[in-house]
């Protein structure tokens, strides 16, 4: 398996797009677009395309947070924005390599530590982070009421 990662570039830019849409299909194309392309070059943002082969296969968003960070301990925080692999791709290892990756940048930026979310429906991505080492920081249930 010869995986490997670049960051991105306004050659990548529609191929990691099209992977976002995978991981959130509720958002728009073009907005995702113009929210990465923002990010090419970005010293706050690490966004990878990882390929097996040449074809890609999942992408990695890590930003650098300095405000309110469940958990986090000293700032700057990597703060996991997004991790997908397609679904023929998964549990073969290509999202520790994307974490691994994300590890090595985030340190390079000076972080001691990573902090992610996940959804509660979402135990697949609840065990993946466990599996890669994140240690559970709290659970928010988020409310909302209509004034009109």
């Amino acid at each position: 398996m010869k995986l490997t990662h670049e960051e991105i570039s306004t050659l990548n830019v529609t191929p990691i797009t099209k992977l976002a849409l995978q991981l959130w299909p509720d958002s728009n194309f073009v907005a995702l677009f113009d929210d990465f392309s923002e990010m090419i070059g970005s010293p706050n943002h690490l966004v990878m395309l990882v390929k097996l082969q040449e074809k890609p296969v999942g992408f990695a968003h890590v930003a650098l947070r300095n405000e309110y960070v469940e958990g986090a301990e000293r700032f700057p925080v990597a703060y996991l924005e997004g991790i997908y692999v397609t679904p023929d791709h998964q549990q073969k290892g290509i999202g520790e390599y994307m974490l691994e990756q994300a590890q090595i940048w985030a340190q390079a930026q000076g972080c001691t530590q990573l902090a992610s979310d996940v959804e509660l429906p979402n135990t697949g991505s609840q065990a993946f982070h466990q599996k890669m080492g994140f240690v559970e920081a709290n659970r928010v249930v988020c409310y909302i009421k209509n004034l009109t």
